[in-house]
């Protein structure tokens, strides 16, 4: 069975606890639209990004993980079976690995090479930066973020995926 998603829709796998990404129950999730991956372990930080989102009208579907175990997992799926993530925002320290991984993981698969990755941290450590951007992220943006440190990152990528709410075909 694969779990269709549509313009807008949120995939929450943080409801289904650390690591059930792996398996989704057989199921994958495929999309239209090239979704949007957010990776946070903290709900307020998730938040505070889909509310920067949805501020910009992006009718995108995003799928939220709380860690990198199931971000991995799910990008796993994704990349089998759909489009690649249109753009990836991820905690640099997640609960069980660092972002980072994350990114390097998706770089190495096939389709998840061209994807903007924005990393968000609360230290603004140089060695963190660099690597960061060594590892072709599109920023590296201090925590807590807000709509327009996100949205002027989202804008500046350009990017062709970035499908405004009554713009969109239906």
């Amino acid at each position: 069975m694969t779990l269709v998603m549509r313009a807008r829709e949120v995939l929450d796998l943080r409801s289904v606890g650390p690591g059930a990404g792996a398996v989704l129950d057989g199921r994958a999730a495929t999309v239209a639209l090239p979704p949007l991956l957010l990776i946070d372990g903290e709900d307020g930080a998730m938040r505070l990004v889909r509310d920067a989102l949805d501020e910009l009208r992006l009718v995108n579907p995003i799928v939220c993980a709380g860690d990198g175990g199931t971000a991995i997992a799910w990008l796993g799926a994704q990349l089998d079976s759909g489009p690649a993530p249109a753009l990836v925002v991820s905690e640099a320290r997640l609960p069980d690995c660092r972002g980072l991984e994350v990114v390097r993981w998706m770089r190495r698969r096939s389709g998840g090479d061209n994807t903007h990755v924005v990393v968000l941290c609360e230290s603004m450590e140089l060695d963190d930066i660099t690597e960061a951007y060594d590892e072709g992220v599109a920023a590296y943006l201090a925590k807590p973020v807000g709509f327009d440190a996100l949205g002027g990152v989202v804008r500046d990528i350009a990017a062709p995926w970035a499908l405004l709410a009554g713009h969109a075909d239906p």
